[in-house]
Parts: C-alpha cells; structure tokens; sequence
C-alpha cells in the first residue's frame, strides 16, 4: 500500500475526531505513528 502522506503532515482521525490534531511521526512499510493532541502517539 502506498500512502500519500510524509513524517510532519497534521492528519485527523475521522473515526475519533476527539483525538484533535495530530502530526505523523513515521512511516514505515506500512506502519504509521501519529502524534495526537489529545491522546499522545498512536500506530497501526
């Protein structure tokens, strides 16, 4: 999968918008750390 984002984009999540704003932190392969607002660093 490639995505169309780089390490310092804000994204939001449209599932948990209350998370607030968050900056990506890394991609790798296909593992994405965002650093959130409201709730601090998640990965998928």
């Amino acid at each position: 999968m490639i995505f169309d984002f780089e390490p310092g984009d804000k994204v939001i999540n449209p599932a948990n918008k209350d998370w607030g704003v968050g900056q990506i932190q890394s991609i790798i392969k296909e593992k994405i750390t965002v650093n959130f607002q409201n709730v601090g660093k998640k990965s998928n």
